[in-house]
């Protein structure tokens, strides 16, 4: 994909003709080169015609729909490296979001959205398609945990505002993009827990990862506790916003809406196959990237400490639930992504290095500590991510 000299090609698919206008018009004064498909076939037939650089498609649709449009143009060498971003509707189920992730989309956005949201979305794909091949596939998986993770994670600008947020933060906050994307969090904090968020913000702001409070939301007149894990976001040089892990502490009998979130939350199974895939053999692409060796078979012993170290981090975030321990494991984490950056990891060295730690600290632990343990994980897990992408950028910039 060459950008240098040239707009960069932004199609629209979608079969309503109403709907295709609206989000042309949403993004007909960017720098985009637009272009329009009222079918997939159509899509199909113009990406291989046009080359376009990114790709808005809704999910369903009467020919071919988003997910198979997807999986084709991505198992198209040709044209596997287009960015593809899938519109989703009230119609659009949690399993067709996981689906679309699973065949190579690299986003989604949900109906209703904002101008703001949809330009910001087409934005941060093209970001993603002009890093260099090595950090847009790590950038790609660590997209990945986030939008299915079973947790609420959002990103906060400077002042506090809403940037982002995955699919299950929607069913958090009981309500949709559009709503969400530019709110304050402040609107979601009950009054009891004002001062408790506030000097956890300031920490944040002043680059500081702060350990995890348990504050109350105030969810459509309820009140909910939930547990927030926080770390600074970074354009380089300063602190420009935070990524927010939220929990919701209730039993699951008592979580908002979970049944509507079924295709993730009822699926340990589904989260294991999902692992599975990210930990796949690579493409070929990937693997002229970081290389077919495993860190696990090249390094052995150094594998083997590095699933120790996890595991201890782990222990650490676990402890922290159980006994209200305020033991950070940033350090660790970061020290970890520092040696896995040094030996060229790959998203599936991160993965296979999980999934190796929570085998071992499950096998002998009793059932109720293992879900924990699974649940703390999965933290660990976005984190590590999160940090080895940060080393990346920082190696290249």
């Amino acid at each position: 994909m060459n950008l240098l000299n040239r707009k960069p090609k932004l199609l629209i698919v979608d079969d309503n003709p109403e709907i295709l206008q609206v989000s042309y018009e949403m993004l007909d004064q960017t720098v985009f080169h637009l272009m329009k498909a009222h079918s997939g076939k159509e899509c199909l037939n113009l990406v291989r015609l046009e080359k376009p650089d990114i790709i808005l498609m809704d999910v369903v649709m009467p020919d071919l729909n988003g997910i198979e449009v997807c999986r084709q143009i991505k198992n198209d060498p040709v044209i596997a490296e287009t960015g593809i971003i899938l519109m989703t509707g009230k119609m659009t189920g949690t399993e067709d979001i996981v689906s679309g992730l699973e065949v190579g989309a690299d986003d989604y956005i949900s109906r209703p959205f904002s101008k703001r949201e949809l330009i910001a979305r087409v934005n941060s794909c093209l970001r993603l398609y002009r890093l260099n091949s090595s950090n847009r596939q790590l950038e790609i998986k660590y997209k990945q945990l986030i939008d299915l993770s079973r947790d609420g994670i959002i990103t906060l600008d400077f002042e506090g505002n809403i940037t982002t947020h995955n699919a299950y933060a929607l069913n958090l906050f009981r309500t949709d993009s559009l709503r969400l994307t530019g709110s304050s969090i402040r609107s979601y904090i009950h009054p009891d827990s004002a001062e408790i968020w506030e000097k956890f913000h300031k920490l944040l702001k002043s680059n500081i990862t702060p350990p995890f409070i348990t504050i109350s939301l105030r969810i459509e007149e309820k009140t909910i506790k939930a547990e927030v894990i926080s770390s600074p976001l970074f354009d380089g040089v300063r602190v420009t916003g935070a990524l927010c892990i939220i929990r919701n502490t209730l039993p699951a009998r008592d979580k908002i809406n979970a049944g509507s979130f079924r295709g993730i939350q009822n699926s340990e199974k589904r989260e294991e196959e999902f692992l599975d895939m990210l930990s796949a053999m690579p493409s070929k692409q990937t693997a002229e990237i970081y290389g077919n060796r495993l860190i696990k078979d090249e390094y052995p012993e150094i594998f083997q400490r590095m699933v120790s170290q996890y595991s201890e981090i782990i222990r650490v975030m676990v402890d922290n639930r159980i006994y209200k321990v305020q033991d950070s494991p940033k350090n660790k984490l970061t020290g970890l992504s520092g040696e896995l950056g040094f030996l060229k990891a790959a998203p599936r060295d991160v993965i296979i290095i999980h999934k190796e730690a929570i085998k071992v600290m499950t096998e002998s632990t009793p059932s109720k500590k293992t879900n924990l343990i699974k649940e703390e994980g999965r933290i660990a897990l976005i984190e590590l991510m999160g940090y080895l992408v940060s080393y990346y950028r920082n190696l290249n910039s």
